[in-house]
Parts: C-alpha cells; sequence; structure tokens
C-alpha cells in the first residue's frame, strides 16, 4: 500500500505516530501499522475470556449475596453504574423481554472493573466479592488497580489506537495474571492460545531501515 491511500483511508493523524516512530520512513510507517493491528487482535483472547469471567463470577457473587439476580436493585451504584445497567436494558427490550443474561452480557467491562473500586469495599467487596479470587490475589485496591490498567489498555485496541511502545510482555502477563486471580484454569487456556508472545518474539514489529550511507 502506498502513504496516499493510507493517508486517505486512515487519516494524516492517524497515520502521524507511525512516521516518527519510523522516522518518517513510509514503508516502515506501514509496516509498524500492521504490527499495530496483528498484536493487538491478539491481546483479544485473554480479554475476551477476561472480561465474560470477570462479569459472570461478580454477577454470580452478588446474585448469592443480595438473593436475587436483579441484585442491582437492592445495592447502592453510582448514579453512572445505574445507567450502565438502564442502557443495556433498553438495548436488550428491543427484541422483547429481556433475561438477566442478556442484560449482564450488554454491560461493559468498566463496569465490572468499577465495582472493585473503594466506593464498594464494604457494600460488595466484604459482602462477597473478595471470595471470587484467588487466596494468592493482592489486596482489593491492587486488584482495581490492575483491571483500572488493563482496562485502558483494553479500550485502546477497542479503538485501534496505537499500543506498539507500550511494554506488552508485561501487559500480557499482567492479563493472564489477573485472569489467574479468578481462574486459574482459564488462565492456562488463555496462554495456550494466545499469540500475543509469539508475534512479539519473532520479531513482526519491524526495525528502521539502516541510514543510507
Amino acid at each position: 500500500m502506498h502513504l496516499n491511500e493510507a493517508t486517505l483511508c486512515f487519516s494524516a493523524s492517524r497515520l502521524a505516530p507511525y512516521l516518527a516512530a519510523a522516522d518518517g520512513d513510509e514503508q516502515t510507517a506501514l509496516d509498524l501499522y500492521i504490527y499495530n493491528i496483528e498484536v493487538s487482535a491478539a491481546f483479544w483472547v485473554g480479554f475476551s475470556l477476561l472480561e465474560v469471567t470477570l462479569r459472570n463470577r461478580v454477577h454470580d457473587a452478588l446474585t448469592h449475596r443480595f438473593g436475587t439476580e436483579r441484585w442491582w436493585e437492592k445495592t447502592p451504584l453510582t448514579g453512572r453504574e445505574s445507567n450502565s445497567i438502564a442502557v443495556a436494558e433498553q438495548r436488550c427490550a428491543r427484541y422483547g423481554e429481556p433475561g438477566v443474561g442478556q442484560i449482564i452480557s450488554e454491560i461493559g467491562f468498566g463496569f465490572w472493573v468499577g465495582l472493585l473500586s473503594t466506593r464498594h469495599h464494604a457494600g460488595m467487596w466484604l459482602a462477597g466479592l473478595e471470595r471470587i479470587f484467588s487466596p494468592t490475589a493482592p489486596r482489593r485496591a491492587d486488584v482495581h488497580a490492575a483491571l483500572q490498567r488493563l482496562q485502558r489498555l483494553r479500550n485502546r485496541i477497542a479503538h485501534h489506537e496505537p499500543v506498539y511502545s507500550r511494554d506488552l510482555v508485561n501487559d500480557h502477563v499482567l492479563l493472564l495474571t489477573a485472569l489467574n486471580w479468578l481462574s486459574p484454569e482459564t488462565s492456562r487456556w488463555a496462554a495456550e492460545h494466545s499469540r500475543v508472545s509469539a508475534i512479539i518474539r519473532t520479531s513482526r514489529r519491524p526495525r528502521k531501515p539502516p541510514l543510507a550511507r
């Protein structure tokens, strides 16, 4: 692909970081763009398993704690959290009376991460959420901080933003570690099927071309 066509399709502002990283070399910038897509896509195995596992474990724990699958009606939530549930219910209602499973699957990852924050320490963490994590997991604040970091990475990937300059090896380790806190078996399964390490290890990230002599 030529840079002119890439600029037309992707925009100059989106390509600018890649050109800067490649010292203006067009082919290296485009190769880096593809590398970013490939390594970003590889993260979805872990993120998909983490997101579904977290929301289901949280939902099951709070259902048990409050005695109803619609536990959000019996516990204080912030306005933003309540709105997330309302929006999810509205989306599901387009197709008839929504079941609880449909509703929770419509609620974003950030909502579930937020339930582990300080404001919910007494009402949710001590009331049951701490028991969904393995004994090897750190304290709530550290679990929350780790999941927030992963949420930010997930959002960058979802919006097709550059991630190539991050320490992706450590990001991947953190992702598998967080999943291990919830389900060691699922974490091992994610590791078996993830291509993140392979993509990084096989040096698919392009290097800058040698300077002309």
